[in-house]
């Protein structure tokens, strides 16, 4: 995901959530990845950096915090792992990710959800959103394109998806944006060139006309 999503060709990245060994999964020619979050290790994180090639800048701070401490379009990639719990408000997180993303970057995020078959057996509902905050991104006015999936990991459901901004204020971001070349032109093939939107049914998202 990290890989196919996150521009090739030097990417400044935002990473809220999520573990050092998500370093390891971004492109090598990655300029930095910021990383925030309350139980940030700078130390761990900035060594991981430093094995997996890949410039570290650690921030110990809450993610409203981080994010919106960020100068407006300046992040090739956002990726929230396991964050949308983390906000009260959902427009306001999308607005904040949509300032800071550059035109053409893109939204990148991994959540865990309600519902799935064995949750009860892995510690409960803690940390999972119900699917209707998946709706909120997709329904986001701002996005030029947006495709989620279902995936189970673990045994858990969780919603995986990729968002992006617009190239130019009418639209028609393409694939020499930030996003890679190949997977966003498998994304619009998928879409026939148009805005996916799935919803959870069936242990999965259908698309909606």
């Amino acid at each position: 995901m990290l890989a196919r999503h996150v521009k090739q060709g030097g990417a400044r990245v935002l990473q809220l959530g999520g573990s050092t060994r998500d370093i390891f999964y971004y492109p090598a020619d990655t300029i930095q990845v910021t990383v925030g979050g309350p139980d940030v290790s700078p130390g761990l994180w900035e060594q991981a950096g430093m094995q997996a090639k890949v410039p570290v800048q650690a921030v110990k701070a809450e993610p409203q915090k981080v994010l919106s401490s960020q100068a407006g379009s300046t992040a090739d990639s956002i990726v929230l792992l396991n964050q949308l719990q983390e906000w009260a408000d959902m427009q306001q997180l999308l607005s904040q990710v949509y300032r800071v993303l550059k035109p053409g970057a893109t939204l990148v995020f991994v959540q865990r959800l309600r519902g799935g078959p064995l949750q009860p057996l892995l510690g409960g509902s803690a940390g999972a959103v119900d699917p209707t905050l998946i709706d909120q991104i997709q329904d986001y006015a701002g996005w030029d394109f947006v495709q989620v999936d279902a995936a189970l990991q673990s045994s858990d459901l969780h919603a995986v998806g990729v968002a992006v901004k617009p190239l130019t204020a009418t639209g028609n971001a393409s694939a020499d944006g930030s996003v890679d070349a190949a997977a966003f032109e498998a994304l619009m093939r998928r879409g026939k060139g148009k805005r996916q939107q799935q919803q959870q049914q069936a242990g999965g998202f259908q698309q909606k006309p």
